[in-house]
């Protein structure tokens, strides 16, 4: 045990903190009056280090501060990892003990606003520059939580040409297909840079076209002030009703959108937002977790199904052709981000959809 731990043991059995029940009730300004009581003789290192502990963010302070870090995965007290430059590392640092954890995230949820509690074990928002994921000890052995970072400046092709993120022809369809006002899908799968190619392709579009943006995470960013964003509600989150991506869809059509932007099509909205494209939302972009463009193609066949399970596998693929123009496909090889290939649908045979690729 090191000289922090030690100063952490001593100030918890300094009125028997180990009692959850003891350390439920002492919250707030006792909290704070004892351990500056406490910490007013210790040396300044542990000091600062226990007031991190109780009062801050503990041992991720310094790696919340580092923007090179993209992800970062708690599953316990002691097992802390984190993502930079696409490689994944432990910390060295760990909470002190699974009550000043606990602490940790009922403050994180107190912060965002959150509703975190036993009936409702899943919780999914936002936190500072970080998309939050948590899952309640009851499901998952401990309290595990997920942080994406956003950054903090808006991506734009320069920017993902600097990292060697496409090839001139590459991008050049791409910025074609924007202009020319295609529907794209654009497909890849975890941590191939989705996110990054919308937020690009938004920065892209005139600053007088109204894009009405629908997300479930508030990740994109709203490229011009004539634009607009609505997210999903949860049930958990209010007593409110829930409010979700079929509901967004089909309320964004009043809003006058030039574009629609779907961050993450994952079910029953499918149906919704391909009959808005298939009915003159040209110029919308969505996104969908898949690994080449067939496999995108036979998801979205499904997650249709899931909005209308009477419609037959044909008019599904007559709804996909006349819906959606191109599909990007996105990859993560060594470590980057790349623009792997672009394909049209070229039509819909008996057999099913014909994939033609424009350029790799």
């Amino acid at each position: 045990m090191n000289a922090i731990e030690e100063a952490n043991q001593e100030f918890l059995e300094s009125f028997r903190y180990w009692n959850p029940e003891v350390f439920d009730k002492v919250q707030g300004p006792e909290l704070e009056e004892r351990f500056n009581n406490y910490a007013a003789d210790l040396p300044k290192n542990i000091s600062l280090r226990l007031n991190a502990e109780y009062f801050g963010d503990g041992p991720l302070e310094e790696i919340i501060l580092d923007e090179a870090i993209t992800e970062i995965v708690i599953n316990g007290p002691k097992e802390i990892y984190y993502e930079k430059r696409s490689k994944w590392h432990q910390t060295q640092d760990y909470f002190l003990s699974q009550h000043s954890y606990q602490n940790f995230i009922l403050r994180l949820c107190e912060e965002a606003g959150f509703n975190f509690t036993k009936e409702h074990p899943f919780l999914c928002g936002k936190w500072r520059h970080f998309r939050v994921h948590i899952t309640e000890a009851s499901i998952a052995g401990n309290h595990s939580l997920c942080l994406r970072r956003h950054p903090t400046e808006c991506w734009n092709f320069s920017k993902l040409l600097d990292l060697d993120w496409a090839s001139d022809e590459s991008l050049e369809v791409l910025l074609e297909s924007i202009d020319q006002k295609n529907n794209l899908l654009i497909v890849g799968p975890t941590g191939s840079g989705k996110t990054s190619a919308i937020n690009a392709c938004l920065q892209h579009i005139d600053i007088d076209e109204r894009i009405v943006i629908l997300e479930d995470a508030d990740e994109l960013q709203i490229p011009n002030p004539l634009s607009t964003k609505l997210l999903t509600r949860s049930s958990f989150e209010s007593k409110l009703e829930p409010v979700d991506l079929s509901d967004l869809v089909k309320q964004s059509l009043r809003m006058r959108p030039d574009r629609l932007v779907l961050g993450e099509v994952r079910g029953a909205e499918a149906k919704d937002l391909l009959m808005a494209l298939a009915t003159g939302h040209k110029g919308s972009i969505a996104s969908l977790h898949a690994d080449t463009a067939k496999e995108a193609i036979l998801r979205l066949e499904m997650l249709i199904q899931l909005g209308a399970p009477n419609w037959c596998v044909e008019a599904i693929r007559r709804l996909i052709h006349l819906s959606i123009d191109k599909i990007v496909v996105l990859n993560k090889k060594n470590g980057t981000h790349h623009l792997d290939s672009i394909w049209n649908i070229a039509s819909v045979e008996s057999f099913g959809l014909i994939l033609q690729e424009v350029t790799n």
